[in-house]
């Protein structure tokens, strides 16, 4: 099973990425029950909770998690999840987001196997834009 816990907008693309491969076993675990309405009406099982709280996490059947993808954006309250998933699910996989590049050894340490950091993926799709446009600019067949 996969569990996303965070249902804004980074959970919500992962969930849309991930459809076609494991949508029958997508599980949302969210705080916001406008966020946790979202999953629902796309079809994906959902539960609303605060996974910051063992007994949710237990609740949710986390145990069955082969993958968990945290997208919270505090990483206090990451570290906490991740340190509960570990102990609930010690065999799954746990992607952590992290919103900067200081935090991603940080939560690595906590547990995450993979931890996205948003600095770098912003870097890295910010050179890629440039070199389209630049590829766009060269002129055709220009060996100058």
């Amino acid at each position: 099973d996969v569990f996303i816990i965070g249902f804004g907008p980074a959970g919500q693309q992962a969930a849309d990425r991930l459809s076609k491969q494991a949508d029958d076993r997508l599980l949302v675990l969210e705080l916001n029950p406008h966020n946790a309405a979202v999953a629902g009406r796309r079809g994906i099982a959902v539960q609303v909770g605060d996974a910051t709280q063992r007994e949710v996490l237990e609740h949710a059947h986390i145990h069955h998690a082969s993958v968990i993808i945290l997208t919270l954006p505090d990483p206090k309250v990451s570290r906490t999840v991740i340190h509960h998933c570990r102990f609930l699910a010690p065999h799954a996989a746990i992607i952590v987001r992290a919103r900067y590049h200081v935090l991603r050894w940080e939560l690595q340490l906590a547990g995450a196997i993979e931890v996205v950091d948003e600095e770098q993926e912003v870097g890295t799709r910010l050179a890629k834009e440039a070199r389209k446009k630049l590829h766009e600019m060269t002129p055709e067949g220009g060996d100058d």
